[in-house]
């Protein structure tokens, strides 16, 4: 996991993997379901127990890193499992609160009280609850608040085809600030291209995971792919270098622009409007002016000219609300011919 925020690789997620006598290597996917609910709490005591040993082997080489690992949620339920944790940690010497604890949303054991309970307990004891899959599930979106979590993590579905729907960037985005107001962080799963990545830092999401930093790997070789420095930590104030994060910038700006101007702020909004990082990106691409992508851009500014001086603010919002659309089409038929022109 990379923190965007400057700090680099802060955390791994350790996946839980069955290899066979014949050397075949199975996910979870081909074996869970078949497990016993007391073979279940024993993975996840086991997912534990090695990811704390992990953790000591790689603070003896000067790498200090978090870990997050799926539990199941008869792993929660059990009556033993806060001693388990504080026991398993003890023993480590690890700072419990480097560790932890991801949940799937759609866990049906999220609304009982003693689940709760539990939650709360661990958190006490200094793990870390993550919220897994958010999105997938939409009753346990709306109980956010009420869920003792630290950290929720988005469902990749949302990000996957970002390429083909850029404006599903609007959902992140909306999600980054419900974290905000929730102080928990998000994490955006997924990310799989440099493109996408960069998107991410243009709507300064706070962290995020996936093929685009690495792809899963054996403990034994993450001590040298962090010593080789495989990830630059990101600054999310430069301007994008790809489509899609330039289309990202422009979206988390014009959402800043339209609560200024609903404020009624108006001092130098125009100006920060059309310095918007879309235009600088695509005249940097030597596209023209009469450019169909900067000629939508040029009539979301005259909209945005309206709503300054509060003339028809209700047809302004249509007109704003059709223009940013067809911005967005634009930008996937873009995305499209360069995914063409790349193969």
């Amino acid at each position: 996991m990379v923190d965007l925020r400057g700090r680099g690789v802060v955390a791994v997620e350790a996946l839980a993997r069955l290899m066979l006598a014949d050397g075949r290597v199975l996910t979870p996917a081909a074996f869970l379901d078949g497990m016993s609910a007391q073979s279940r709490r024993d993975l996840s005591r086991e997912m534990l127990r090695q990811g704390l040993a992990l953790l000591a082997r790689l603070d003896a080489q000067g790498i200090s890193l978090g870990l997050s690992f799926n539990v199941d949620a008869d792993f929660i339920l059990d009556a033993d499992c806060v001693h388990c944790f504080r026991d398993l940690v003890d023993a480590s010497g690890i700072d419990p609160g480097r560790i932890t604890l991801e949940i799937l949303e759609s866990g049906e054991f999220l609304t009982t009280e003693s689940a709760l309970e539990l939650m709360r307990a661990l958190r006490e004891a200094g793990a870390r609850i993550a919220l897994d899959d958010v999105g997938s599930a939409y009753s346990s979106l709306l109980r956010l608040k009420e869920l003792p979590i630290d950290r929720i993590k988005l469902d990749q579905a949302f990000v996957r085809d970002l390429a083909q729907g850029p404006d599903n960037l609007v959902f992140v985005m909306a999600l980054q600030s419900l974290a905000q107001g929730l102080d928990v962080e998000l994490i955006v799963e997924g990310v799989e291209t440099p493109a996408m990545l960069d998107a991410m830092i243009a709507l300064g999401v706070d962290s995020v995971q996936g093929y685009a930093l690495a792809r899963p790997m054996p403990a034994d070789q993450l001590a040298a792919w962090m010593i080789d420095g495989a990830i630059t930590p990101h600054r999310n104030d430069r301007q994008p270098d790809t489509l899609l994060g330039a289309y990202a910038a422009h979206l988390r700006q014009r959402a800043l622009m339209d609560s200024i101007i609903r404020e009624g702020t108006f001092v130098h909004v125009l100006d920060v409007i059309h310095d918007c990082p879309l235009v600088r990106y695509l005249s940097a691409q030597g596209m023209r002016n009469d450019h169909p992508l900067l000629q939508i851009h040029q009539r979301i500014v005259h909209i945005f000219h309206g709503r300054r001086r509060l003339i028809d603010l209700e047809t302004s919002d249509t007109n704003l609300m059709a223009a940013e659309q067809h911005l967005a089409r634009l930008v996937a038929d873009a995305l499209s011919a360069e995914a063409a022109v790349s193969c």
